[in-house]
């Protein structure tokens, strides 16, 4: 008898080869989740496995949450595939040809699909030409993305455009890109401690939603 996903594989289950494969599985994660580094081709290997062992359980059993625990570990091992390919700077699925340079990747493959089109509303909707003024575009887009608001601090800006960042803000207001409780003045001055609250009228909760992702998504594009 062995324990699997916190269930437990009953002595007598048939096939008997399909309870020898579940208890070495349930060994194998739990042994793979004691190894200092993580290693996605083996977890990925792990979850396609499972994802077979517990769709015949299924099968044999009856058990509906068993081929909903398949289908779940099917989708894990997709995910892993896919967190391995990008790590290497290769779309899952591809295959690797010539000795070029490994190319690690930032983003994974949806959050790159994000990332453009953030890009896209930034391109559409910053009204003026300047870099500096396309970059605060994007950047408090990603900060008001969820719902139009979002918090900034003097620091966020002058960190993002050091020398130019009243001038560019000011330009954002005067546009009605932006809108701001208090002056841009009060806004250069907000600390961490008390960030001041900004509004993009276009990304409010009554317009069309350009995007769909959520806040950790969100982080990572920003970052």
């Amino acid at each position: 008898m062995g324990k699997i996903a916190q269930r437990t594989v009953p002595h007598d289950l048939e096939p008997d080869v399909l309870r020898l494969e579940l208890v070495e599985l349930g060994d194998a994660f739990r042994a793979y989740q004691q190894r200092t580094g993580p290693d996605l081709v083996l977890l990925a290997h792990l979850h396609e496995r499972k994802a077979r062992a517990f769709a015949l359980w299924a099968d044999v059993s009856g058990d509906g949450s068993l081929r909903h625990e398949a289908k779940r570990a099917e989708k894990a091992a997709q995910t892993t595939r896919e967190m391995h390919a990008n790590r290497g700077g290769q779309a899952a699925g591809d295959t690797v040809s010539g000795d070029g340079p490994v190319v690690e990747r930032l983003l994974t493959r949806q959050q790159a699909v994000h990332a453009r089109t953030v890009l896209d509303y930034v391109a559409a909707h910053a009204r003026r030409p300047e870099a500096e003024v396309r970059l605060a575009v994007l950047m408090l887009t990603l900060r008001a993305a969820r719902a139009g608001t979002g918090n900034i601090t003097g620091q966020d800006l002058t960190g993002w455009l050091p020398g130019n960042a009243e001038r560019v803000l000011q330009h954002l207001v005067a546009d009605g890109w932006l809108r701001l409780p208090g002056t841009v003045a009060e806004v250069m001055a907000s600390r961490s401690e008390d960030p001041t609250a900004i509004t993009v009228p276009t990304l409010l909760p009554e317009r069309p939603r350009p995007f769909g992702f959520g806040k950790t998504t969100r982080a990572r594009i920003s970052g």
